[in-house]
């Protein structure tokens, strides 16, 4: 028999008899004591009567409340699911777990044979946890299959038998045993399916079990979603960690071929070029041995070729060492920027270290402090003077500061100048520091990432 049936006759039964044995009472209390005449004792009999007839309701309540628990025993409410599935999704418990709770949860709130989760992407639903344990089983539905499936409330055995009779083979239960399947959904996406099966002789599922398996399923379609999302979130940051990390390669190999292209060419310019001015040096100088001393023409022409061929080797010489000098490439940092405060038209004083490090590392703090000293002369004004600063930790950390009139940022800061740093720095992991002060002067400056090793 059906227990709710067996319920509200228990309760009514029980009601039934505790009202009748209040009345009976009253009625031999007061009795004895009344007579035809006594219309006193009527009127007591009335109101016992009114009494017991207001406390039939809220004694209905509690018998049936009694009645539910001395025939299901301990057993949870089937809302207790829903519950517990809630609280476990709050703590940011894994799926694998929470789905484990919830079949167990099922299975003991709702006294079933077995309790199973399936869930899977595009109608293909796997058997993801089973209470008891089954085997791995893979469930195919059809996209035909998939309209009716999305908009169905929880079902029985009939719905599936013509919708999803394979399932029915899957779920391994007795010919006898209650089947009840809701499916798990969220916005009109199917992300899996609950399977509950109980005993003939448990009853049939409740309205209030159709109610907290839809609600239920509608709480896990839900989370499952966010788990898709959080899915597909979390390979986009890995793709997007594996771009940045090539677009880190490929600037790195750009900024090592112009630096390769830059000593490829001071190489040059040294060799060849220098060499040949500084040969025709020596042939005017051979030239002036054998020139008449008398011929005043010949020899005002001969120091002037003289002078510009001293000038020119002395330019293409300031030209070499722009493009990658070698003091940079002999003796690092310190010594290069020595070199490039001396010739730098602001006064400049220098706190750098001696350390050594990568080539590519000492080349983008070098031209990036070197860029930074010509902005100075441009735009810090004839009385400025500038600092330069590398210190070297966990970090290499540079700064180029002056206390000149400073500049607009807007008209500057885009410039190809400011561009070239931050391609520089970022080929190497790093970061450009730009501080403009209200009262004039001008820091910038950059952050560079260094490995143990470097």
């Amino acid at each position: 028999m059906n227990e709710r049936l067996l319920v509200r006759i228990a309760t009514t039964a029980a009601t039934a008899g505790v009202a009748a044995v209040a009345f009976v009472a009253a009625v031999v209390v007061v009795a004895p004591t009344a007579t035809s005449t006594d219309r006193g004792s009527v009127v007591l009999l009335f109101l016992l009567a009114l009494l017991v007839t207001a406390a039939i309701a809220p004694l209905h309540r509690w018998v049936e409340v009694a009645v539910s628990h001395r025939l299901q025993g301990e057993r949870e409410s089937p809302d207790e699911a829903l519950r517990v599935f809630s609280t476990r999704m709050s703590r940011a418990v894994p799926m694998e777990e929470v789905l484990l709770q919830l079949a167990e949860t099922l299975q003991r709130s709702m006294r079933l044979t077995s309790a199973q989760v399936w869930t899977g992407p595009a109608g293909r639903l796997e058997r993801s946890v089973a209470v008891p344990a089954a085997r791995p089983a893979v469930l195919q539905i059809s996209a035909a299959t998939m309209v009716a499936v999305t908009r169905t409330q929880p079902c029985g055995a009939s719905w599936l038998q013509v919708w999803m009779p394979e399932l029915l083979s899957l779920v391994e239960r007795d010919d006898t045993d209650i089947i009840r399947v809701a499916m798990v959904t969220h916005l009109g996406d199917l992300f899996g399916i609950i399977v509950a099966t109980r005993p003939l002789e448990a009853g049939a599922f409740s309205d209030r079990e159709d109610r907290a398996l839809a609600d239920l399923a509608q709480q896990l379609g839900l989370a499952l979603h966010n788990v898709g999302l959080d899915a597909a979130l979390q390979d986009s940051l890995v793709e997007l960690r594996q771009r940045n990390r090539e677009l880190q390669r490929s600037r790195a190999r750009i900024v090592e071929a112009g630096d390769r292209s830059r000593r490829a060419l001071e190489r040059d310019l040294h060799d060849g070029a220098q060499q040949h001015l500084v040969a025709v040096g020596v042939r005017v100088g051979l030239l002036a041995q054998h020139l008449d001393p008398a011929d005043e023409v010949g020899t005002r022409l001969l120091d002037e070729v003289r002078a510009a061929t001293a000038a020119a080797t002395d330019g293409l010489r300031e030209l070499a060492h722009g493009l990658y000098p070698p003091l940079l490439r002999e003796q690092g940092l310190h010594t290069a920027l020595e070199a490039a405060a001396t010739r730098c038209p602001t006064p400049t004083t220098l706190r750098v270290t001696e350390a050594r490090f990568r080539s590519e590392v000492e080349s983008t703090v070098y031209f990036c402090c070197l860029e930074a000293l010509q902005n100075v002369a441009k735009h810090a004004g004839p009385d400025a003077e500038a600092q330069v600063v590398v210190t070297a930790g966990d970090e290499l950390e540079f700064e180029v500061t002056d206390d000149g009139v400073g500049f607009d940022p807007e008209a500057v800061v885009e410039g190809n100048g400011f561009e070239n740093m931050r391609d520089r720095l970022g080929a190497v992991n790093g970061h450009l520091i730009l501080r403009i002060s209200e009262g004039g002067g001008v820091t910038v400056g950059g952050v560079v990432p260094l490995d143990p090793g470097w």
